[in-house]
């Protein structure tokens, strides 16, 4: 699996991929890069300022991301 990049790492990848037109299949992986760095900051940064999660509780939010009902 590879790393997880920074938002902005992300978003200059999407900016050389839009300015040098490059195929829908790249700008589309672009653009879910970017999504996925945006996710995970903004994960991380909560998770920070939370106190430690139960098991259930970590599980329900992995449920989210796997777009089943929580």
């Amino acid at each position: 699996m590879a790393p997880i990049s920074t938002p902005q790492s992300a978003r200059a990848q999407l900016g050389v991929a839009t300015r040098f037109n490059a195929s829908p299949e790249v700008l589309t992986a672009a653009r879910r890069n970017l999504a996925e760095a945006n996710i995970a900051k903004r994960i991380t940064l909560e998770l920070e300022k939370a106190p430690p999660l139960t098991s259930e509780q970590a599980d329900r939010l992995a449920a989210l991301l796997r777009g089943a009902d929580a």
